[in-house]
């Protein structure tokens, strides 16, 4: 399966960033993409048998370059690996199901 891109954009097409000092004034994708990643390392666990191959890693995480300012966006990077077709689908749903549900909570 080739790696897949995963960019949690709060509020359209991007988050909305702001100042440390007022995070309630912000759309905070950092936070919405520590959900993001903590919801991907259940889908494995949860929904394939343990005796069943199957992996979800998250590599890369960008988002933000100054430290006291919320950025707009996050990017997430990894892989999704299962031996069975049935498998793969399933993280694909689930994936675009978590990454819907978190955009509509964090709006």
């Amino acid at each position: 399966m080739p790696n897949v891109v995963l960019s949690p954009h709060i509020a359209g097409s991007a988050g909305k960033g702001y100042y440390g000092a007022y995070p309630e004034e912000s759309q905070d994708p950092i936070a919405a993409a520590g959900q993001l990643i903590n919801a991907l390392q259940t889908i494995k666990s949860r929904n394939v048998k343990a005796v069943n191959p199957a992996v979800v890693s998250i590599t890369r995480v960008q988002g933000g370059f100054n430290h006291n300012i919320i950025p707009d966006k996050v990017e997430l990077e990894g892989t999704l690996r299962a031996l069975m077709m049935k498998q793969e689908s399933l993280f694909i749903g689930r994936l675009n199901k978590l990454r819907t549900e978190l955009v509509q909570h964090w709006m």
